[in-house]
Order: C-alpha cells, then sequence, then structure tokens
C-alpha cells in the first residue's frame, strides 16, 4: 500500500482524500428498488394491524433492522413525498401506496 504522504496534492497544497468505498451492503442486480424493499418491510410491520397505520420512526426502525441497502434520509423521502397520495411537495404522489394520517402517522392504502 502507498504512503499516505504520497496522495496527489489539490493547487493549494491540500492532499486530496482517497475515495472510501459504501460501508453499507450494496445494492446488487436484481436488487429491490426502495420503494419496493418499503412495501415489503409495511407488509412485515402493518401484519396484524386492523387500520393498517404506523408512525415514520417505527418503519425507519423496522428498514434499518430488515439491512436496507437505503440511507434514512432516502426512505423519508420516498414515504413523505413519492408514496403519499396527499403530499404536497413538488412531484409528489407518484405512487398512491401511503395516506398521511396526522403528523408522523401514515395508513397503508
Amino acid at each position: 500500500m502507498s504512503d499516505p504522504e504520497d496522495r496527489p496534492q489539490d493547487t493549494a497544497g491540500r492532499r486530496i482524500a482517497r475515495w472510501q468505498p459504501y460501508q453499507g451492503r450494496p445494492p446488487s442486480r436484481g436488487a429491490m428498488s426502495c420503494r419496493e424493499e418499503i412495501l415489503a418491510g409495511l407488509h412485515e410491520l402493518l401484519q396484524h394491524r386492523p387500520h393498517r397505520e404506523f408512525l415514520l420512526a417505527e418503519l425507519l426502525s423496522h428498514m434499518a433492522r430488515r439491512g436496507t441497502c437505503y440511507g434514512r434520509c432516502t426512505v423519508r423521502r420516498h414515504v413523505l413525498a413519492v408514496m403519499c397520495t396527499n403530499s404536497t411537495s413538488q412531484g409528489g404522489g407518484m405512487y398512491p401506496d401511503l395516506m398521511r394520517v396526522r403528523r408522523g402517522v401514515y395508513r397503508a392504502l
């Protein structure tokens, strides 16, 4: 391995950091999309809930336990905007999967 002093430098003489590989589970060929992983996680989470309501924090914890390769921000964005029918964000409500009931509480449709 090369010496850290041999790293390339920028124009100000500072050493440029080397690229660090992603430490999480990398998505593989045929891996599920973020939406598919969320739907699978919701299926597990809501099996015994007749009203099909959940807290966003519950879903984020469940997804982390499942070992998702997607970050918390990505999952949040999908729930809050992409998958929520009554989303107010630009491009929101792309998929009619969820409905916001109140702050932090969602219902699977």
